[in-house]
C-alpha cells in the first residue's frame, strides 16, 4: 500500500498524466489486492467476497473498464477538464450540459445515449460529489424520466410525466422535506422506492 501512495504522490508532484503512468498504477492496484476481497464492508484476506476495484452495480471487473479508459486516455483527459470547468460554478448545473460534454468527447466507453441509466447515474454523481445544485431544466426533467423503463413506468403512474408536474411536485416536496436543493434527481429516487415498497 506504500509503494501505490508513493505512486500516486509522484504522480500528482510530477503532474505527468500519462497514459503509461496511469497503466503503472493499475499494475500495482492489482498486485496489492490480488489476494484481498471485500466482505461485509470489510477488506479481508483470501476471502470469498467482491473484490476492492469492482464496481458493486455492475458484473463488469472495475480493471476492464480501467483498459478501455486508457484507450481513449488523450479524450478522456480533454473532456475531464471540459466537466470540471462546468462543476466548478456556483451556479446551479445542468443534466444535459454534462451528458453533452460527454457526447460531444467521442468517448469508446460512453454510448452516447443520454437517457441510458449508467450515463446518467454517472452525470448525476458527479453534480452531487462536486458539491454544486442541480439545475432542474425542463430538458433535464426529459432525460431522467426517460432514465430506465421503472423510472418512465412510475413516472406516468403518479402523472408527473409534465415538467410543470414534476415541478409541483419536487417544490412540494421541498416544502414537505424542508430541503431547499431538493432537486429532480431526489424525486425520482422517491418515486422509485414507492413503487419498490408498493410491489413488496
Amino acid at each position: 500500500m506504500l509503494s501505490l501512495s508513493y505512486s500516486l504522490m509522484q504522480l500528482k508532484s510530477s503532474r505527468s498524466l500519462t497514459r503509461k503512468a496511469m497503466r503503472s498504477i493499475m499494475q500495482k492496484l492489482k498486485k496489492e489486492f490480488r489476494r484481498e476481497k471485500v466482505r461485509d464492508g470489510n477488506l479481508v484476506p483470501a476471502a470469498p467476497g467482491r473484490h476492492p476495484c469492482s464496481n458493486p452495480s455492475e458484473r463488469r471487473p472495475g480493471f476492464v473498464r480501467f483498459k478501455k479508459l486508457l484507450d481513449d486516455w488523450a479524450e478522456w483527459l480533454k473532456c475531464s477538464r471540459k466537466l470540471a470547468a462546468l462543476l466548478d460554478t456556483d451556479k446551479k448545473v445542468s443534466i444535459t450540459s454534462l451528458l453533452s460534454t460527454l457526447e460531444e468527447a467521442g468517448l469508446s466507453a460512453y454510448s452516447g445515449k443520454k437517457t441510458q441509466y449508467a450515463s446518467v447515474r454517472f452525470v448525476r454523481m458527479l453534480i452531487h460529489c462536486s458539491g454544486c445544485s442541480f439545475a432542474d431544466t425542463e430538458e433535464d426533467w426529459e432525460i431522467l424520466r426517460k432514465m430506465s423503463k421503472h423510472v418512465s413506468d412510475v413516472v406516468r403512474d403518479y402523472g408527473i410525466e409534465r415538467y410543470e408536474d414534476a415541478l409541483a411536485m419536487r417544490n412540494a416536496m421541498r416544502s414537505r422535506s424542508r430541503r431547499t436543493k431538493y432537486s429532480f434527481s431526489d424525486l425520482v429516487i422517491f418515486i422509485c422506492l414507492l413503487k419498490l415498497k408498493k410491489d413488496w
